[in-house]
């Protein structure tokens, strides 16, 4: 990794609004994403830092991590995928996508990692967290305006990644002795796995 942005506030602790598109329930009721969600804020500086990186360095692939709460039917996912756009992969060709297949297959269960850019995973009966209003993803992406109209193409450097506690719980609770923890060692090497290789 080249940078790490990270928030510095709860994403609900703001009572304002932004204008920008979307809606959410994530702080109890469907209400417009607040001023403190910086993934739908542009007027952050979490978002200027990030443009200003994803700038600077034109060949990188952004992720972008966030909770989710816990999946309670079907398949239980734990991880869900999203290049950012609304358009499936194909040809499986975008970092997203093998970045899905590569967390797939050290993460046992069917169905606990899906993609959003997969037909494939409609099957399963996983919530549709792909990003889509996301505005760092947006402006990878090339989106003029990122507060409205979700991209139907993009550049493949971006990769939306939705999570469990799960799967979050290694990282807050054993940062400090990762390299034994096989949920973080799994994700790392799923990341190594599926993001272009970077001459040295």
């Amino acid at each position: 990794a080249r940078a790490a942005i990270v928030a510095g506030a709860h994403r609900c602790a703001s009572q304002s609004y932004v204008s920008c598109d979307g809606k959410t329930r994530v702080c109890g009721t469907l209400e417009s994403y607040r001023t403190s969600d910086v993934a739908h804020n542009p007027n952050t500086l979490f978002h200027e830092a990030h443009i200003l990186l994803a700038t600077a360095w034109p060949n990188s692939v952004v992720l972008s991590l966030h909770g989710m709460r816990e999946d309670t039917d079907g398949a239980k996912t734990s991880i869900i995928v999203s290049h950012g756009y609304k358009s499936e992969d194909v040809i499986r060709i975008s970092p997203a996508t093998r970045f899905r297949f590569a967390l797939a297959e050290r993460f046992g269960e069917e169905g606990e990692v899906v993609s959003c850019d997969l037909s494939e995973d409609l099957k399963y009966d996983a919530r549709r967290l792909c990003g889509y209003t996301n505005i760092q993803g947006r402006f990878v992406n090339g989106d003029v305006d990122v507060c409205r109209d979700s991209q139907t193409e993009g550049t493949n450097r971006f990769i939306h990644i939705e999570q469990d506690w799960r799967i979050l719980r290694p990282f807050d609770r054993s940062w400090g002795s990762s390299s034994k923890d096989q949920t973080i060692s799994d994700f790392i090497a799923a990341t190594s796995e599926a993001l272009p290789q970077v001459a040295r």
